[in-house]
């Protein structure tokens, strides 16, 4: 009986063995399936993370390039300077232009084509700006229509393509206690008078069309020195610049009694000249600079004390009011248009004349030669 069951324990051993050996092939197998999937999961996930960086390498590489060339776009150009004079001591400018400047229109529009400006000041006014032009020191100047006049007859290359006023007022200013009405009563008297200046062009104006004899009367060539003469009685009167005489007037040093606002004829023009080689080859400033007057004008007839504010500047010791009594016989600044009229350019010939006349100047000037109206014609039909 134990010899069956060891035999019987033998077979169900060896049975057992087989199954066993069937048990781990087949665990084996399995694993060795496993195994292999694994092994492409991990290549495929290796495949992936390498095109996944390779992706956002492509991607930052992009964006660099993406932002290079937007830095690149946005990166700012350089203007190119041009060089402004004016005939003042801090560089402002004058009339028009001084509110163009104050309003910051100039700026503006000079950066629109791709300038900006550079204001030099010249307190000596225009002997000093037509040598600095002349040197080619600056490009483009606002000052008086007579040292203009004067740079053209000697040769000087220049063009007059603007007016920043047109109607730049004279006056007679009688000292405290003279008597004076009207223009014939300066005969036997001592009048001051700047010899050479558009204030001598006024005058020669008073003397030719109320027939004064300038044999009666003394004249005293000390514009510099007016006010402490005036003071002091050594003057009875003064032929100047209307803005002048009506601060004179706030500080009791006389009383104006004559002025050119009924006869703009008998004005001056404070007129923007250029180097011709220059506006030549830069066309689209002497544009800026008009489009900038132009915008002055508006402003000043839209905010009457806007503008006074403006002409008077900041940290000025002559109050806002004098500007005010000297310039709001006009509230619309009619006389601050950029446009060099017909009568513009009457008052520049007959300036002409009388500089010839009087050997301020040695050759007449061809006012076709002087002045340039295609800039301002072209601005026209531009903002049409």
């Amino acid at each position: 009986m134990n010899n069956r069951i060891n035999k019987n324990g033998k077979r169900q051993e060896r049975k057992f063995g087989r199954k066993s050996k069937l048990i781990i092939s087949t665990l084996l197998l399995l694993a060795m399936a496993l195994n292999l999937v694994a092994c492409q999961s991990k290549n495929k996930n290796n495949n992936q993370a390498v095109q996944t960086t390779s992706k956002s390498k492509d991607s930052a590489d992009t964006e660099a390039k993406d932002t290079e060339v937007q830095d690149t776009d946005t990166k700012p150009t350089e203007l190119k300077v041009v060089k402004l004079a004016s005939p003042t001591q801090d560089g402002n400018f004058v009339e028009s232009a001084k509110i163009a400047q104050a309003q910051g229109y100039i700026e503006e529009e000079l950066a629109a084509v791709g300038y900006k400006p550079e204001y030099i000041a010249f307190a000596q006014a225009g002997p000093a700006i037509n040598e600095a032009l002349v040197a080619k020191e600056v490009d483009i100047a606002v000052y008086g229509d007579l040292p203009i006049i004067t740079l053209r007859s000697n040769g000087g290359k220049i063009k007059v393509f603007a007016a920043a006023n047109t109607e730049y007022q004279f006056g007679i200013l009688a000292a405290p206690g003279v008597e004076i009405k009207e223009p014939k009563d300066l005969e036997g008297k001592k009048v001051i008078l700047g010899k050479g200046t558009v204030a001598h062009y006024y005058y020669y104006q008073l003397v030719k069309n109320y027939n004064l004899d300038e044999s009666k009367i003394q004249l005293i060539n000390a514009n510099a020195d007016s006010q402490s003469i005036l003071a002091t009685g050594d003057a009875d009167a003064l032929i100047y610049t209307l803005f002048a005489e009506k601060y004179y007037e706030t500080i009791g040093v006389g009383t104006v009694v004559n002025t050119s606002y009924d006869t703009p004829e008998r004005t001056a023009q404070f007129l923007v000249a250029g180097r011709e080689e220059y506006l030549e080859k830069n066309r689209d400033v002497a544009k800026a600079i008009i489009r900038a007057l132009n915008r002055a004008q508006e402003y000043a007839a839209s905010d009457e004390k806007g503008a006074y504010k403006a002409l008077a500047g900041e940290g000025s010791k002559i109050p806002e009011s004098v500007y005010e009594d000297t310039y709001n016989y006009d509230t619309t600044f009619s006389y601050f248009k950029p446009e060099l009229t017909k009568e513009s350019q009457d008052k520049i010939v007959s300036l002409i004349d009388f500089a010839y006349e009087n050997g301020l100047i040695q050759e007449k000037v061809d006012i076709n030669d002087l002045i340039d109206t295609s800039y301002y014609e072209e601005v026209l039909a531009e903002s049409k």
